[in-house]
């Protein structure tokens, strides 16, 4: 595992990271910058390129996690969106005009064409995006996954984009899980469970 700590003073938080294996690729979202780090070698990670702003000076402080797909990066805050970048050239661009504020949560889950989105913080409900088009992600009929009197820990999409897997715990005892559900999204205009 790469050492990408030399790469970084001791003010940088880590928020959230992406890898993608094929390219050596590390996509890794700090308290105010997103990078790119090529980490073929090991030994010496290097850092491609980062930016701070993404439209018309806004920053990155706002975004909380980030997913990656193919040529594109996603980030996403409760109080912005989700945000999408252009990282094919190692390059960190902001595709104008991608921002979605109805897409506000502070965590996602990526698998293959499917987005989903949700609060870790008193929510308890996923959202469903299509990434057909990773440039422009689009809802999927508006369609959402609830549970029940529960906070949302965690969601997993499976590889095959066949289940939606939701960790969950009850709203009276926050530092517990005791829920796990599994969400068949094969067709996800209808999630069942």
């Amino acid at each position: 595992i790469p050492d990408i700590s030399l790469l970084f003073d001791g003010t940088v938080q880590i928020e959230s990271i992406e890898l993608n294996e094929e390219a050596n690729r590390a996509y890794l979202l700090t308290n105010n910058e997103i990078y790119i780090i090529d980490i073929t070698n090991e030994d010496a990670p290097v850092s491609l390129d980062n930016t701070s702003f993404y439209s018309d000076g806004a920053d990155i402080s706002d975004f909380e996690s980030i997913a990656h797909n193919g040529s594109y990066l996603y980030a996403i805050s409760a109080r912005t969106g989700l945000c999408v970048f252009d990282v094919s050239a190692d390059k960190v661009d902001f595709i104008d005009g991608s921002c979605n504020p109805d897409a506000s949560a502070n965590r996602m889950a990526l698998g293959r064409d499917l987005l989903a989105f949700y609060s870790t913080e008193g929510g308890n409900q996923v959202r469903l995006m299509s990434v057909v088009d990773p440039q422009n992600p689009v809802f999927i009929d508006g369609q959402s996954i609830t549970t029940q009197n529960r906070n949302i820990n965690q969601v997993v999409i499976d590889p095959d984009k066949q289940r939606l897997i939701v960790a969950a715990n009850s709203l009276s005892e926050v530092a517990s899980l005791n829920s796990l559900e599994i969400w068949d999204v094969s067709k996800p205009v209808e999630p069942n469970q």
